[in-house]
């Protein structure tokens, strides 16, 4: 009895929000319901997926002098993607982040992810922390390792280098402008670290393998790259 009664109170506060707060879908502009975080389930499950390419992000390429050994995208960065990653970094929609690094961590770790001992989010420049008020790879990463049920270490890896927006830079030009970005904070790795990058889009994975340099020359076994979405390089230069 009570817990129909707790299950009908749920219900009516849920019927009582939808009608008093108003919300529409992001993508496709109809009611949402209060359990949905401003992408319905339907939209979210038709957004374009990296499934084809086996979840490799588009400027994604192995080589000998790359430090990732892998590297991990779900979605497509669409144009309805787009307005997703904005509403995170530009209007602090930050429990929607954690959302989507829950979703696509589901929908890739069997098949990628073994032996991991901690997921590292890909830290911002103080200044920009501060500009924006939060770091959204670090929540992004934090519905990742719920998922795989890790730590989320923020303590590892810092940014020591100011580094202006790379929407209109070229491969190489991205690569230079990484020099240097990153390094640890002293705090020791742990013996044989084997660590997860989170990010938000990957393009070229610059940014990444920038940091996993670092990782690596301080003591990591191996790292690998997740993102929620990809980008062709051509795709993300046209992006306001």
């Amino acid at each position: 009895m009570h817990f129909q009664r707790r299950a009908i109170t749920q219900t009516l506060r849920s019927v009582l929000f939808d009608h008093l707060f108003l919300r529409y879908c992001l993508i496709g502009n109809h009611y949402l319901s209060a359990n949905d975080l401003l992408v319905c389930q339907t939209c979210l499950q038709q957004l374009p997926t990296a499934e084809n390419r086996n979840f490799k992000p588009y400027g994604w390429k192995s080589s000998k002098e790359k430090s990732l050994a892998a590297a991990v995208s779900y979605w497509d960065f669409s144009e309805d993607f787009q307005k997703i990653i904005h509403e995170i970094k530009y209007r602090r929609k930050t429990k929607l982040g954690t959302a989507l690094g829950r979703y696509s961590a589901e929908k890739v770790a069997p098949r990628w992810f073994s032996d991991l001992n901690m997921v590292i989010p890909i830290p911002l420049h103080p200044a920009k922390k501060r500009a924006r008020g939060f770091n959204q790879a670090k929540f992004i990463g934090k519905g990742i390792a719920e998922i795989l049920g890790l730590p989320l270490r923020t303590d590892l890896l810092k940014r020591q280098k100011y580094t202006s927006t790379q929407t209109k830079l070229s491969r190489e030009e991205r690569q230079q402008n990484m020099h240097g970005a990153f390094a640890t904070t002293g705090d020791q790795l742990p013996a044989d670290a084997n660590i997860l990058l989170v990010d938000d889009v990957f393009t070229t994975g610059s940014t990444m393998d920038s940091a996993a340099k670092i990782l690596l020359q301080n003591g990591a076994h191996t790292v690998f790259g997740f993102t929620l979405a990809s980008a062709p390089l051509e795709r993300h230069q046209s992006t306001p």
